[in-house]
């Protein structure tokens, strides 16, 4: 069921400690008609909740200390289970576009080759079915998604996501734009790719990947002389989703 509180440490977290109220859901909200098999849509007792403004009373603290560990986001083990599909899925029934869990959704789905990974309520495409009608304008949300439809050979919709992406995340994020980048590199669109190599590199991003790929194809161009940055500068630390297309496109 969506979202049913399981007897775990955390419902008695949410319980009593932060004593959260139950608040509405989507109203009129379901989910797109596909062969997915997306499951009839319930709330979660406590929630949704916009992963970008979470709530003041700590609750996204709770979801991820005791459903999204760093062993769960790097799919090594579940907290409440052996795999870590439960835990995913119950962080997104609270917080449906959550970036690090939907960016550990595609590497999960991506490693075991399948739509619905084990322990899953849903496909993945639910997943994001649902992330994007809670949250239409996140353009992180509609980045991992081109990513994952990419991975699973559907050029069209992948380049509807990475369009979308582009419109909609934060143009001085350079993590964003890197996998930008390598999104529009993966569908062969290599004036967009660069374009998003640019904005990356220029704000100091670190990784070479995006620039070399872009070399053997012969599509690299050097940034402007009043873009570069020295290679001296730190790497850039956000706190968004890790780069999920780095992998896509080995």
């Amino acid at each position: 069921m969506w979202g049913r509180m399981r007897k775990t440490r955390l419902g008695s977290c949410l319980t009593l400690a932060v004593g959260l109220a139950v608040l509405g859901v989507f109203p009129g909200v379901a989910f797109a008609e596909d062969n997915w098999g997306c499951l009839p849509l319930e709330p979660p007792m406590t929630g949704p909740f916009d992963y970008r403004t979470p709530p003041a009373n700590d609750v996204l603290h709770v979801v991820e200390k005791y459903h999204f560990s760093p062993q769960v986001e790097a799919l090594v083990r579940g907290v409440t289970a052996a795999t870590v599909g439960p835990d995913l899925a119950y962080v997104l029934s609270h917080f449906p576009n959550h970036h690090r869990a939907l960016a550990a959704l595609v590497r999960l789905a991506k490693r075991d080759r399948t739509h619905k990974p084990l322990g899953m309520e849903r496909s993945i495409e639910c997943y994001f079915d649902l992330a994007l009608r809670f949250a239409p304008n996140d353009g992180v949300v509609h980045l991992l998604y081109g990513v994952w439809l990419t991975e699973a050979g559907d050029k069209k919709g992948a380049e509807a996501q990475l369009t979308a992406a582009q419109a909609s995340v934060p143009p001085d994020n350079p993590n964003a734009q890197y996998n930008l980048g390598l999104g529009w590199f993966a569908l062969g669109r290599y004036d967009e790719a660069l374009t998003a190599a640019h904005a990356a590199y220029g704000m100091g991003y670190q990784l070479p990947g995006l620039r070399q790929k872009l070399e053997k194809v012969g599509k690299w161009q050097a940034l402007p002389r009043k873009s570069a940055v020295s290679t001296e500068s730190g790497p850039v630390e956000e706190e968004v989703a890790p780069p999920v297309a780095e992998e896509l496109s080995r």
